[in-house]
């Protein structure tokens, strides 16, 4: 007859004795399990980064096969990431029908780029042109922009201008010691004491044309190419693109050694099991 102390010691024994190989499989186990989570989470978490620099990088590889360099991005939020956008609002005058602006101190005579001195105060309706009148210049121009004479401190009766306006069909200018009246031949400017109304400067309401003046404000858009080389060199995100890349890297090198540690363990628990 079995002895029942026996059994159960044996019973008691053959419970608690597996603990050290079931030890010896399940710390392993556990260990690569550790593994797996630690691989799967940074795959996911660093997923984004690395699609980033990867698809960016094939793009670039093939720039010239897709042409970038000819496709030009105009668009306000990428030309304001770029610093090429204008500040403050732009400031305007209608003249026969002409759009005379001036938005950060650029100066536009419809959407072309005029090349004006100083600060625009406004521009005067004149007989078959336009006056662009600034602090420093006048600019006589006909009605496509083309300039047909400039007058400067030499020819006006001081710097800076302030105000300017149309009495009886003539050009007015104000500087400091008051008003003063240009003759038919615009060579000499007589003092008055008339009461004038200066014309102004209103802001600029024409949405579309706003936007066609800040992308000539920029001087054109920026190629397709040098914005794909800027996102995949993480240059939009500053002094932090360094540590960027530097997680990229890290981000990828625990990717392969986690993934050649479980590759081992499996390997090697593949061959125990044979």
């Amino acid at each position: 007859m079995p002895d029942t102390n026996t059994s159960s010691a044996d019973s008691a024994d053959l419970q608690v004795g597996c603990s050290p190989v079931c030890d010896a499989v399940r710390k392993p186990l556990r260990r690569k399990r550790k593994a797996r989570s630690w691989h799967r989470f940074l795959g996911m978490f660093s997923a984004i980064p690395l699609i980033w620099v990867l698809l960016t990088g094939v793009v670039l590889n093939h720039s010239e096969d897709f042409d970038l360099d000819a496709i030009e991005l105009k668009s306000p939020i990428i030309l304001s990431a770029y610093g090429m956008t204008p500040t403050g609002r732009p400031m305007a005058v209608h003249v026969h029908g002409r759009v005379i602006s001036s938005w950060d101190r650029i100066v536009f005579f419809d959407q072309m780029h005029l090349d004006v001195e100083g600060e625009l105060i406004t521009a005067l309706p004149l007989d078959g042109g336009v006056a662009v009148v600034s602090d420093q210049v006048i600019l006589r121009l006909d009605l496509e922009g083309e300039v047909i004479e400039k007058f400067d401190e030499l020819s006006l009766p001081g710097i800076p201008l302030l105000e300017a306006g149309v009495v009886d069909g003539q050009m007015a200018v104000r500087t400091a010691e008051g008003w003063f009246v240009a003759d038919p031949d615009w060579l000499e400017f007589s003092q008055t004491n008339e009461s004038i109304k200066a014309v102004t400067l209103l802001e600029l309401k024409d949405e579309a044309l706003k936007d066609t003046l800040a992308t000539q404000w920029a001087g054109g858009g920026i190629s397709l190419s040098r914005f794909v080389l800027d996102l995949h060199a993480g240059n939009f995100l500053g002094n932090f693109a360094t540590y960027f890349y530097d997680f990229v890297v890290l981000c990828t090198l625990w990717l392969i050694g986690t993934g050649l540690v479980l590759h081992y363990r499996t390997s090697r628990r593949s061959r125990a099991d044979n």
